[in-house]
C-alpha cells in the first residue's frame, strides 16, 4: 500500500468557496468551519500522537493514535481497492462496492444498519478514491464497542442485495448525467483524464455510462472478494481510546476475518507528458468556457512534494497569488480558477485555469501560459515565500486537528514510508523550502509546452482559436460520461401512470396539511432567522443565519460563525457577495458571482418549505410516488418531483400527518480526499418541530446532511411572512469612490 494525501484545493476563483450559495452546502460549510477554527488555532506547534501498532494473525495491521481531547473515537479501514484496481471495463465498480458495504449484512438489512447508527449517534460510510477504498466511522467513546462491532459486520459480512445495488447504480448514472451538464465539473474531471491518459489515475472514480453496462451485482461481489482482505488492510483508530482497549476490540471483532486469495497489483508509474495536448469538450449552447491547464506532479514523500505545494500556493492560492493579481487586471467576464495540487500514491495533479467568454479562449490560454512562464523565470520574493510557507503549514496543522484528518495524514505518511516524527517535522521542513527549491521543482514539473489543456465550451467557436497551438481533440460531454446518450435524470425508471396518480394524491394531502394552496401562493416575501451549529469531524461552530426572500428570485442570505460573516444577494439572474459586518478588512466591495453560483443561489431560493410544496403542486411538474421508506424514524411516502429540465428532488411526507419531513437532492462536485476527483453527493434536509405561522405549519427545527453526515443543525428563532421587505436591500451597492484630493 502506498500513500494517499488529502487533497488541497488552494484558490477557486474570484470568491472563496465559503462565499458560495447555500445550495452548495458541502463546500460552504467546510470553508466557514475552517475559517472559524483558523481564527482560534492559528500556527500552533504540531503534535502527533505516537502510534501504537499491532498486527493480528490474519495480517491486519492495527494502529492506534490516542488523543483524549473529546470523548470521540474515529476509525478508518483502508484497502488498496480504489479505481486503479478496477478491471479496465468496469470503471466505477470500486466506488459501488465501497458504498454498498452498509446496505445489508448477513445479520442486518440496510434499515437495521441505519437504525443502529441512529441509535448510537454515529457515522459510517464507505468511499473509494483513485488509489484506495476507505471505510470510515465515528462514535462516542462510550459506544466504541457497539460501533466497532457494526463496522466489522458491514466489512466482513456484506451481502450486496440486488435491490440496493440497482438503487446505487441508478444514483451513479444520475451523477454521470449531472457531470455531463456541469462545465466546471467536466473540466476538472477531464484534466485528470488527459494528464493521466492511459493510466488508471485517469479514470472517473464513479465510472461511465458504458462501464455501468458491464457492472452487475456479481461484479461487485467479485471485486469485494478479490480486494477486501485483512492482510492488505490497515485499521487505524484515533481519539479517546487507550491502545490496550483498541487492540482488544480489534482482535475481538476482526480477528476471525480470514485472508482471501486475491492480490493487489502494483501500478505502473504515470509518465509525464512530453508534448502539449489539447482537448475540447463540446457543449454547443454556452457562451462561457471553462479552461484548465494540468500537469503531473510528485507523489507523497517525493523530494519535490513540498516545493510544489509551496509553488501551488504562490502561483494560485489566495488573493495575493500570481493568478489573483493577474485576474484583477481583466474584465469581469474572466475569472481565475486557482491552482489545485492533489497528491496520490505514485503521482499528483497540478492544475489551474479560468472561466472566460468562448470568443477569448485562446487569449486566456496564452495569458495563463505566460503567467506560468513568468513564474518559472522569476523566483518568488522572500515576503511572498514566507506567506506561502505559512499557508501550507497552517492548512496541514488544521487537517491534523481533526481526527479524520489525523488518520488520513498519518496513513498517507505511513504508506509513503514516513513516520509520526515526519508529520511533526512537517512545519520545519516546509520552512526549509527556499525560493531556489520552488523554482527548480516548478521547472521540473510545470513545463508550459507540456501542458494538458482542457476546454469545455462550444467547439465550433473554440477549435479554430486553438488549432494554431497544436492538434485539437474534440469530444462530446456524453463521451466524457460514457458512450451513448446520458441517462434520464431520474434515479428510477420513468413513472407509470399509477405512480403519477398516487404522487399527485400524496401531494394534495400534503398541501392541505400545510395550510392549503392559496395560503402558500399568497406568500410574497419572508424573513427567517435561525441559530445554527456546524458539525464536522468532531468540531462544532455556533452561529446565526438570516434569509430574506421576495418573489421572484430575490434573496439576501447572511451567515455569521465565530468572527466570520458573509452576505450574499440574489436578484433574478444576478448575484453578488460582500463581506459581512465585523469582518476584518472593512466592508469591501460587492463581487459578482459566476453563473454556477447564481444557479446555486436560485436553487437555494426554491429550497424552503413553501417553494418545495408549490413546485410539487405545479401543473407542469412531473410527480411520481416512489414507495414508502423510514425517514427520521417515521414511515414516509417518497415522492419524486421534477420541474422542467431541472434535477428531480425527492420529498418525504409523514404517512400520518402528511407533513413534509425530509427532502433529498443530488449533485456532483470535485470532492476532497479520501474520495478524490469528482463525486456524487446526496444532500438531505430533515424538518422537525412544526409550529403554526400565519396558518401554515412551519418547521422550526432542521438538520442538513451531506452524504449521510450531519453538517448543520438549525433552530429557527423567527419567521415573518409578507412583512413588506424593503426592495432596496436587493440592489447591488455602488463601490465607494475615494475622497477627492483637497
Amino acid at each position: 500500500m502506498r500513500a494517499l494525501r488529502s487533497s488541497s484545493s488552494r484558490g477557486t476563483g474570484p470568491l472563496p468557496r465559503g462565499a458560495l450559495a447555500p445550495a452548495n452546502a458541502r463546500v460552504a460549510l467546510l470553508a466557514v468551519l475552517t475559517l472559524a477554527i483558523a481564527a482560534s488555532q492559528s500556527d500552533a506547534a504540531l503534535h502527533v500522537p505516537r502510534p501504537a501498532e499491532r498486527t493480528l494473525e490474519n495480517g491486519l495491521r492495527v494502529v492506534v493514535l490516542q488523543r483524549p481531547r473529546l470523548p470521540i473515537v474515529q476509525l478508518q479501514l483502508v484497502f488498496p481497492a480504489g479505481a486503479a484496481a478496477e478491471p479496465a471495463d468496469q470503471s466505477g465498480v470500486a466506488r459501488l462496492t465501497a458504498e454498498m458495504l452498509r446496505q445489508g449484512t448477513t445479520s442486518r438489512d440496510a434499515r437495521a444498519v441505519t437504525g443502529e447508527l441512529d441509535r448510537l449517534g454515529g457515522t459510517l460510510a464507505g468511499s473509494a478514491s483513485r488509489d484506495y477504498a476507505t471505510v470510515a466511522a465515528a462514535f462516542l467513546t462510550q459506544d466504541l464497542e457497539a460501533g466497532i462491532e457494526l463496522v466489522s459486520d458491514v466489512v466482513l459480512n456484506p451481502v450486496f442485495p440486488e435491490a440496493e445495488f440497482r438503487r446505487a447504480k441508478n444514483q451513479t448514472l444520475r451523477a454521470i448525467s449531472q457531470l455531463s451538464a456541469n462545465p466546471r465539473a467536466l473540466a476538472e474531471e477531464q484534466v485528470w483524464a488527459l494528464v493521466f491518459e492511459g493510466h488508471p489515475y485517469g479514470r472517473i472514480p464513479f465510472g461511465t455510462v458504458e462501464s455501468m453496462g458491464h457492472i452487475g451485482v456479481d461484479q461487485v461481489r467479485v471485486f469485494y472478494h478479490d480486494h477486501y482482505s485483512p492482510d492488505h488492510a490497515v485499521l487505524a483508530i484515533a481519539g479517546d481510546v487507550t491502545p490496550e482497549r483498541a487492540f482488544s476490540l480489534a482482535q475481538e471483532w476482526f480477528g476471525r476475518w480470514e485472508k482471501k486469495p486475491g492480490a493487489s497489483t502494483a501500478l505502473p508509474a504515470p509518465r509525464p507528458a512530453s508534448t502539449r495536448r489539447i482537448r475540447i469538450v463540446d457543449v454547443p449552447d454556452t457562451e462561457q468556457a471553462e479552461i484548465r491547464l494540468g500537469f503531473s506532479a510528485p507523489g507523497r514523500g517525493a523530494p519535490d512534494e513540498l516545493p510544489i505545494s509551496v509553488a501551488s500556493t504562490l502561483f494560485g492560492a489566495g488573493q495575493g497569488s500570481r493568478l489573483a493579481r493577474l485576474w484583477g487586471g481583466h474584465s469581469s467576464g474572466w475569472g481565475w480558477r486557482g491552482s489545485l495540487e492533489l497528491t496520490l500514491a505514485d503521482a499528483g495533479l497540478f492544475a489551474f485555469g479560468a472561466s472566460a467568454p468562448d470568443d477569448s479562449v485562446r487569449a486566456s490560454v496564452e495569458v495563463l501560459t505566460s503567467a506560468l512562464r513568468r513564474f518559472l523565470a522569476e523566483p518568488p520574493e522572500e515576503r511572498a515565500l514566507t506567506s506561502a510557507r505559512r499557508a501550507v503549514r497552517t492548512a496541514f496543522a488544521l487537517r491534523l486537528e481533526k481526527l479524520g484528518g489525523l488518520l488520513s495524514e498519518w496513513g498517507a505518511a505511513d504508506r509513503a514510508g514516513l513516520s509520526a516524527l515526519d508529520l511533526e517535522s512537517y512545519a520545519a521542513r516546509v520552512d526549509q523550502v527556499t525560493a531556489s527549491d520552488v523554482a527548480a521543482a516548478a521547472r521540473r514539473w510545470l513545463e508550459p509546452d507540456h501542458a494538458s489543456i482542457v476546454v469545455v465550451g462550444s467547439a465550433s467557436r473554440i477549435k479554430p482559436q486553438l488549432e494554431p497551438l497544436g492538434p485539437v481533440e474534440v469530444v462530446g460531454p456524453e463521451l466524457v460520461a460514457g458512450a451513448g446518450t446520458p441517462p434520464a435524470a431520474s434515479t428510477y425508471a420513468p413513472p407509470t401512470a399509477d405512480e403519477e396518480r398516487r404522487g399527485r394524491d400524496i401531494v394534495r394531502r400534503a398541501i392541505a396539511a400545510h395550510g392549503g394552496l392559496e395560503r402558500l401562493r399568497q406568500i410574497r416575501d419572508s424573513i427567517v432567522e435561525a441559530n445554527a451549529t456546524l458539525l464536522w469531524n468532531g468540531q462544532s461552530v455556533v452561529g446565526e443565519i438570516r434569509q430574506i426572500r421576495e418573489e421572484p428570485f430575490k434573496m439576501v442570505y447572511s451567515t455569521r460563525f465565530a468572527n466570520v460573516s458573509t452576505v450574499q444577494t440574489l436578484n433574478g439572474d444576478r448575484a453578488w457577495a460582500t463581506p459581512g459586518p465585523g469582518n476584518a478588512g472593512g466592508r469591501g466591495e460587492a463581487q459578482d458571482l459566476d453563473s454556477l453560483s447564481v444557479a446555486a443561489m436560485r436553487s437555494g431560493f426554491e429550497s424552503d418549505l413553501p417553494h418545495l410544496l408549490l413546485a410539487a403542486a405545479a401543473a407542469g411538474s412531473r410527480v411520481a410516488a416512489r414507495g414508502r421508506q423510514q425517514v427520521d424514524g417515521l414511515e414516509a411516502d417518497a415522492v419524486e418531483v421534477a420541474r422542467g429540465g431541472s434535477e428531480p428532488r425527492m420529498l418525504y411526507f409523514d404517512v400520518s400527518t402528511h407533513r413534509l419531513i425530509a427532502m433529498d437532492q443530488w449533485g456532483v462536485e470535485p470532492i476532497e480526499a479520501p474520495a478524490g476527483g469528482g463525486a456524487r453527493f446526496t444532500a438531505r434536509r430533515i424538518y422537525r418541530d412544526y409550529r403554526p405561522v400565519q396558518g401554515i405549519p412551519w418547521p422550526y427545527g432542521e438538520e442538513r446532511l451531506l452524504a449521510g453526515q450531519t453538517q448543520m443543525k438549525l433552530t429557527t428563532k423567527r419567521v415573518v411572512l409578507n412583512a413588506g421587505v424593503d426592495e432596496t436591500m436587493f440592489e447591488k451597492p455602488e463601490p465607494e469612490l475615494p475622497p477627492r484630493p483637497r
